[in-house]
């Protein structure tokens, strides 16, 4: 079970599934010969651009779920309604990754507007996240949604958004549980270079 601190955006615990699939994300996109994975403190999703007005709300002018059935079914990947619901659902806030989140990996949490000025003004030797990245060092940024589960917890659906060097990339994972063990079904890319091995 999930608990959330009333309206404050802090997830008090993440649950079992939750925190698997974010170190399964993690240890997918990122080899052994990323030194230090840098992982947004805060979840983060494309549903942040959600706009509302009088009689509704809107993501890119259309509504969140039309949106997102419409998105899988450009890119053939078979999403049902009821995970696109609960994943729109779990974000339509932003919350605080909690600190039972431990990957076995080096990693350091970094918040939001670190990322956002280090990918907009690398020169700026003034923010913290410049400096800690050198130049000849392999590093690699993430930021993740949080989880969307079906009512038994056998699907999942989660955005991920990654920063390289060079690139970046935005995909959706959709993700089964089978006997147990969570595997991934398939990977919808909003954008990037890069394919992640199933």
């Amino acid at each position: 079970m999930i608990l959330l601190s009333g309206c404050s955006g802090v997830v008090e615990h993440l649950d079992e599934d939750e925190q698997i699939i974010y170190a399964m994300i993690i240890h997918s996109v990122f080899n052994d010969t990323y030194k230090v994975i840098h992982i947004n403190d805060s979840t983060h999703s494309l549903i942040r651009y959600i706009i509302k007005n009088t009689f509704s709300e809107t993501l890119f002018n259309q509504e969140p779920e039309e949106y997102y059935r419409s998105f899988f079914k450009e890119k053939n990947c078979t999403i049902n309604n009821g995970l696109i619901e609960a994943f729109i659902q779990n974000n339509r806030k932003q919350y605080y990754i909690p600190k039972n989140f431990k990957p076995d990996r080096d990693h350091k949490f970094v918040n939001y507007l670190s990322i956002y000025y280090y990918l907009r003004t690398r020169d700026n030797k003034k923010n913290k996240l410049t400096r800690e990245i050198k130049d000849d060092v392999k590093f690699g940024m993430i930021s993740l949604s949080r989880v969307g589960f079906n009512d038994d917890h056998t699907e999942a659906l989660i955005e991920v958004n990654i920063h390289r060097k060079q690139f970046k990339e935005i995909f959706y994972s959709h993700l089964k549980k089978t006997s147990g063990t969570w595997k991934f079904a398939s990977n919808c890319y909003l954008y990037g270079p890069y394919r992640m091995k199933l």
